[in-house]
């Protein structure tokens, strides 16, 4: 009824049915093309350390209450900041508990110094212990003068 008035002139037809036909592959090679399968979720559930624990099993505790309310799944130490005491607890919750001593390394020199010391602090004792038992022994022996009887010389004549 109504005709066609409007008539697209012939180079403009012949671009968009190029268009089209670019198009139509795109859409074919996108349709052909494999679709990537979607990965498998893998589920590896991990019991994140304490943020005290480190690689090594030792873990900082300022009492033997945190001790026991550390989890462990192996023979595990515990030690307080002032490296004092120490805790072993094993697996099933058995706590042993230790007391630290500093073990200090000493050279010849200050092996010989500490050696000469205490032959020092030896030889002061035994002199003090020796005056001690002189003033003892001067007290002794005046309170023994003063205990004894004094002699009355008489003097007879003997002819």
């Amino acid at each position: 009824m109504y005709g066609n008035n409007y008539q697209t002139p012939q180079p403009y037809q012949q671009d968009l049915l190029n268009l089209r036909d670019r198009i139509d592959k795109q859409l074919q090679q996108m349709n052909n093309k494999p679709q990537p399968q979607p990965v498998p979720i893998t589920q590896n559930f991990q019991i994140a350390p304490n943020h005290n624990q480190s690689q090594f099993g030792i873990r900082y505790a300022n009492s033997i209450d945190d001790v026991k309310n550390e989890m462990t799944f192996m023979d595990t130490l515990f030690v307080n900041r002032d490296f004092t005491n120490l805790w072993v607890k094993n697996a099933t919750g058995g706590i042993k508990t230790y007391e630290l001593k500093e073990i200090i390394e000493l050279d010849e020199k200050d092996r010989q110094i500490a050696d000469l010391k205490a032959k020092i602090d030896e030889l002061e004792k035994e002199i003090k212990e020796n005056e001690s038992k002189s003033i003892i022994d001067a007290n002794v022996s005046e309170s023994d003068e003063d205990n004894k009887p004094k002699r009355i010389s008489s003097k007879s004549s003997r002819k």
